[in-house]
């Protein structure tokens, strides 16, 4: 019987996931004792490696420029982080707050360290300019983070970090939706705890949530009813609901509501020909400014750009 450790369980549950929404940078770190575990994390490194290199060598043009970078870190002159897109908290599983004012070399792992030095001894003496690199971002113990950057420093002397790969996970997480699969990868373990982990009250409240979760995306397209009804609905106290559903999905049922409409908007602007009150309409939301604002607060971009990136006539 081959015995994993738990936290080696949950980051192969990490990886597999992300790499399910299309994000190929996650890598596990080897350990001196456990062999087993060690042979999965290489050939789990392996498929990343391959997916990267193929992704690495697409033609310009095959690279869709309306989809974001995943990592985006905007550092100042003196090269402490000024601020990171909206993806990166989650990437590498920090608070959003925490990134202000850190160097880089806080986020890196040793050999990358190294390669962040070397760049800065080389491009502190040059005007604007651009150059490539692979870092590697620490994320936990057993698992970082890697990614082909451009590095660019701007004509005001700050430097900007962004990857090369694209943050494709809405087109996953709509799939996975449509397949009746939740996109959240708590959820998912949830639902396959160790045996003997849970009780049998733990459990069945496990499974409570994943329906809470399964409603809530299934009517993105309405108002979502308030805490006090889900309560009801579900049966489960309004307190525990709250701090239940935060434990296993990482937000309120508000903000996975919220979450949900703007992956469902993104994927009607980029795969139909809904104009932009169209999309606005059919994901329940009232204000134009107000779609606006959220959905370049989530992606970095707002629907008028991505709409003409991807043409008016998609089909």
């Amino acid at each position: 019987m081959l015995i994993f450790k738990e936290e080696h369980i949950e980051n192969i549950c990490h990886v597999l996931h992300a790499r399910a929404e299309g994000t190929m940078g996650y890598r596990l770190r080897l350990s001196k004792r456990h062999e087993h575990y060690n042979l999965v994390a290489r050939y789990m490194n392996l498929v990343g490696e391959v997916h990267q290199a193929k992704i690495i060598k697409q033609k310009p043009r095959d690279v869709d420029p309306s989809l974001p970078p995943l990592l985006d870190i905007q550092l100042s002159k003196s090269l402490l982080i000024k601020t990171v897109g909206v993806k990166v908290p989650g990437l590498l599983h920090k608070d959003p707050g925490t990134f202000k004012g850190l160097t880089l070399v806080e986020l890196l792992t040793k050999r990358s360290v190294e390669t962040w030095e070397e760049l800065r001894r080389n491009f502190l003496r040059r005007a604007p300019f651009e150059l490539g690199t692979a870092l590697e971002y620490k994320v936990n113990r057993w698992l970082y983070y890697s990614c082909f950057c451009y590095v660019t420093q701007m004509a005001d002397g700050t430097i900007r970090i962004t990857s090369f790969e694209k943050d494709r996970s809405y087109e996953a997480r709509e799939l996975m939706r449509e397949m009746g699969i939740s996109p959240q990868p708590e959820v998912l373990r949830s639902l396959f705890p160790v045996p003997g982990e849970l009780g049998q009250k733990e459990y069945q409240e496990k499974i409570r949530m994943d329906k809470i979760v399964r409603f809530i995306e299934d009517h993105v397209s309405q108002p979502l009813p308030g805490i006090k009804e889900l309560a009801h609905r579900f049966n489960i106290n309004e307190k525990k609901l709250n701090k239940r559903f935060k434990s296993i999905v990482g937000q309120t049922p508000y903000a996975f509501y919220m979450d949900c409409k703007l992956d469902r908007a993104m994927n009607l602007l980029r795969t139909t020909a809904l104009d932009i009150d169209g999309v606005c309409e059919s994901v329940g939301y009232h204000s134009r400014s107000g779609f606006y604002r959220a959905f370049k607060r989530k992606f970095g971009m707002n629907p008028g750009e991505v709409k003409r990136e991807v043409g008016p006539d998609t089909a």
